[in-house]
């Protein structure tokens, strides 16, 4: 829920998808979907997410220059610094599956 600034879970009970609940809270939710209203308030745009090996995500952050690995609850454990780009998408691959890959952009305005 990008502009609502969390990650959202849920349980897969057979095909159906119950106990909805909120994984991660980046910053306080603004209340409204307008982009251009919500945008410069809040100070991360959560993008494409990837699950790691250990329960984690790796976030791509569409305003904040970069990536960042969360646990649940919300702790940031690394972050990927970008630079003057944004990150839009992530994933993971390589042999063992710990190669981190970007699609990074000019960022969110």
């Amino acid at each position: 829920e990008t502009y609502r600034c969390r990650l959202t879970a849920f349980t897969l009970a057979g095909q159906t998808l119950v106990d909805r609940r909120v994984w991660a809270q980046f910053a306080p939710d603004p209340g409204s979907y307008s982009i251009s209203g919500v945008t410069p308030q809040i100070p991360q745009v959560p993008d494409g997410l990837v699950l790691d090996r250990n329960g984690a995500v790796w976030l791509a952050d569409a305003k904040g220059h970069g990536a960042r690995r969360v646990l649940p609850g919300g702790e940031v454990t690394d972050f990927v610094d970008t630079g003057d780009l944004a990150a839009y998408s992530v994933t993971l691959g390589g042999a063992d599956g710990r190669d981190l890959f970007l699609t990074c952009a000019p960022p969110v305005e």
